[in-house]
């Protein structure tokens, strides 16, 4: 059995059973949240199991004992950060536990999967029979209960759906054939009518949106109807005046992890660092393809055209090449900043560099395809 515990809320799980439980153990991590896809386990009918004050089966604090508030074999999908937990029976009916009582409501009684950011819930449901990955979706918190959000959005992509905990950006209106799209906008504590801030933008390569809530602005990259070229876009969130900061633009969108700046690259590659309203901005690195910010912000990691990889301080000292022509693919930066996964079908090189460094880089995203490679990213050392 395996516990996990966030603030005054714990729960046990196991394959034959689940017990939520309240007032008790240390505060831990985040939940997670996501996409879920496996189908719910089968389990009692949820109104026949009223709280109950028994058992300390996960321990004691100086509270007491935990509150058992249900049991059963239920599928737990995800914790709101406002003590929310969001459940599923043997029926596939989706349900909220308020963990501090046990109260429960009922939201729905079938859905395809749902996200959890922050304290609301994004509930996909009705798919779409003539393209799998649109549904229906609807969003719920404990302050509004649930209510309808988009008649066709995008089930997968959590980068076209934006949170801040008051307001909420996605892309819907997505046309059947899943070629088109709207960019809006919404209050989540306000029935109101969402804004539409772009109109039927291209959902296709190379101009997948990309959107970002940082700060009091919403960031947006992404494509006319019929115009395969990109722009970056800043919205205000509360009433949607735009603010243009790159057009013709590459639709793509980095930013440091206190959100307060962001690259953009014009499809030349030439690139300008700059505040989310676009003050303050300065040119960076010419040639650039893609790439990441290290996590301090402190620099960013690209890909140039001829596939060196180049570390690039945002102070404006000189770029530093950490990996010679030859990568392909540039994956991910280390999360402690000092490695940056690359790869292709390059050089023998490339295989000697893989097998050296496989246990030096941890956590880049594994493919199929292609050789890996790392370098050092914090001199600019170059290895290989």
């Amino acid at each position: 059995m395996r516990k996990i515990t966030r603030g005054a809320t714990a729960f046990a799980l196991s394959t034959t059973m689940t017990w939520l439980l309240g007032g008790c153990c240390e505060p831990g991590p985040p939940p997670p949240s996501g996409p879920d896809m496996t189908p719910p386990p089968s389990g009692p009918d949820m109104a026949s199991l009223p709280p109950t004050d028994e058992a300390c089966d996960v321990g004691r604090s100086s509270a007491g004992c935990a509150r058992r508030i249900l049991a059963g074999a239920w599928k737990v999908h995800g914790l709101t950060h406002d003590g929310h937990a969001l459940v599923s029976d043997d029926a596939g009916a989706l349900s909220a536990v308020r963990l501090a009582d046990g109260h429960v409501e009922r939201l729905r009684d079938h859905f395809l999967r749902l996200w959890v950011l922050g304290d609301i819930a994004v509930i996909f449901h009705d798919q779409n029979p003539d393209h799998q990955s649109l549904s229906a979706v609807d969003v719920w918190s404990p302050s509004t209960g649930l209510r309808p959000l988009d008649a066709s959005a995008q089930q997968y992509s959590l980068a076209r759906m934006q949170t801040d905990g008051r307001h909420l950006a996605w892309v819907g209106n997505i046309t059947s054939d899943g070629t088109h799209g709207d960019v809006l906008l919404g209050s989540i504590d306000s029935d109101a009518a969402p804004m539409t801030l772009l109109s039927q933008i291209a959902l296709r390569e190379p101009c997948y949106p990309r959107l970002r809530m940082l700060g009091e602005r919403l960031v947006v990259a992404a494509c006319g109807p019929d115009d395969l070229t990109a722009s970056v876009t800043s919205f205000t969130l509360d009433d949607g005046v735009s603010t243009t900061l790159q057009s013709p633009a590459q639709a793509m969108l980095e930013s440091t992890r206190d959100r307060s700046r962001i690259l953009v690259a014009s499809p030349a590659g030439d690139t300008q660092l700059m505040a989310p309203d676009g003050s303050a901005a300065t040119p960076f690195v010419s040639g650039f393809v893609y790439g990441h910010f290290v996590p301090d912000g402190s620099a960013i990691v690209y890909r140039d055209a001829g596939g060196a990889m180049w570390r690039a301080p945002v102070d404006g000292t000189a770029a530093n090449e950490v990996l010679a022509p030859g990568a392909e693919f540039l994956y991910e930066v280390s999360k402690d900043g000092r490695f940056v996964a690359a790869g292709g079908q390059g050089p023998d090189r490339l295989h000697r560099q893989r097998r050296q460094s496989h246990a030096a880089v941890r956590g880049q995203r594994r493919r199929r395809r292609g050789v890996h490679a790392a370098a050092s990213v914090v001199s600019g050392e170059r290895r290989g």
